[in-house]
């Protein structure tokens, strides 16, 4: 927008023409591709899968986990008996 004001204040008319037609050809563009993305919405199907239950299910990856070594996390709270000097 800034680029009509300039051309416009310095009086070169057919370079704001040209500008103003470039933004609306652009403008035109997105307005066409923005109904065609609305369009493709409206007619696609999505399916969702709840991909973690599909694969904890799966007998494959349940012999996998049984033989994943189990690590526990074992926290101990001890007082502290340090000093200061």
């Amino acid at each position: 927008m800034g680029h009509i004001v300039n051309m416009t204040e310095a009086g070169d008319g057919r370079g704001a023409a040209f500008v103003a037609g470039r933004l609306t050809a652009t403008l035109e563009t997105i307005a066409r591709v923005s109904g065609e993305l609305g369009a493709l919405a409206q007619s696609t199907t999505y399916n969702i899968t709840n991909n973690v239950a599909v694969l904890t299910e799966n007998p494959a990856f349940l012999r996998v986990q049984k033989r994943l070594p189990r690590r526990e996390l074992h926290l101990s709270v001890q007082p502290h008996t340090s000093r200061a000097p």
